[in-house]
């Protein structure tokens, strides 16, 4: 059965946003999750959790900077409650339609790591929705601009967008910051599916693995694992490294075309050209996507 994202704004659990903040001084890696952490009630309504965190180089530990209280409703519309104001506001509606204008959507605006981010309501025009299909995942894109202000082709075309079953394609909350070009997204990911992946062919479609990693563990344990596969690079001959019990894993080749699925603990790709390749291991600790390097003696 393919993988289908539903009219529902915000994902129930396990989700994750993965970006890169170009702007200022520094390079800041951000990372966005909904675990599958117990409700929170919040004036009697119920809220789940969506934590960001912030590293600044690829090999230190993520620190977490924010955490956001989310809900959806049936009609398509998800909900942001600020804990500052003690009130909640429209973040975003999957179910608009093309030309839609919808009103006093709340937007987030994030000048860098070094400041903190400011909140305004905005109108929002939907000014397209597209149906993507890839490897057996549907998602279906609402692609938006601010009213009034209208973002560059590209930007509009691939980074704006609401999404069902994700919420927003920058968090929580629509982050204003995409528009100026210093804020690229990576990845996004529901549960173990991908469903957006920059790092792919136009137009920038789901089912392609990535590394928006996601474990239903503690962030102290994510960003301090060890390594899962070696050796690695390799020849073609791998074994998993890890203690943690192996369940499964998917090797999806360069183009992203899923060329096998094991539950053993060796896995053999000698017959397969060089190139990069990915392996999505769950354990008993959840889902990881490891990046395996394939050359030749």
């Amino acid at each position: 059965m393919p993988f289908s994202t539903t009219a529902q704004c915000f994902p129930d659990s396990s989700a994750s946003w993965c970006s890169i903040d170009l702007g200022g001084s520094d390079l800041v890696w951000m990372h966005m999750v909904m675990e599958s952490d117990p409700d929170t009630i919040i004036l009697g309504q119920t809220y789940k959790r969506i934590d960001e965190y912030h590293r600044h180089s690829q090999f230190e530990n993520e620190e977490r900077v924010s955490r956001d209280y989310v809900r959806s409703t049936p009609d398509g519309k998800g909900y942001v409650m600020l804990l500052d104001s003690m009130q909640e506001y429209l973040a975003a509606d999957v179910n608009a339609a093309v030309g839609d204008t919808v009103r006093d959507v709340l937007i987030k605006e994030d000048f860098g790591a070094q400041s903190s981010p400011s909140y305004f309501l905005w109108d929002v025009v939907v000014d397209s929705i597209r149906t993507l299909e890839n490897n057996g995942v549907i998602v279906s894109r609402l692609f938006i601009h601010l009213a009034g202000f209208q973002p560059g082709p590209q930007s509009q075309v691939y980074f704006n967008f609401w999404q069902a079953g994700i919420g927003n394609s920058t968090g929580a909350l629509f982050n204003s910051y995409v528009w100026t070009g210093f804020f690229e997204l990576m990845c996004l990911r529901i549960q173990d599916t991908f469903v957006f992946n920059r790092n792919t062919a136009l137009p920038y479609l789901p089912g392609v693995p990535c590394e928006c990693s996601l474990l239903p563990v503690g962030i102290e344990s994510r960003t301090n694992a060890q390594p899962m596969i070696g050796p690695n690079p390799s020849t073609g001959l791998f074994n998993f490294t890890t203690s943690q019990r192996v369940l499964e894993a998917i090797i999806f080749d360069p183009q992203g075309r899923r060329i096998l699925r094991t539950n053993e603990q060796h896995f053999d790709l000698t017959g397969y050209a060089p190139g990069l390749y990915t392996a999505v291991v769950t354990t008993t600790h959840g889902s990881q996507a490891v990046r395996l390097v394939v050359g030749r003696e």
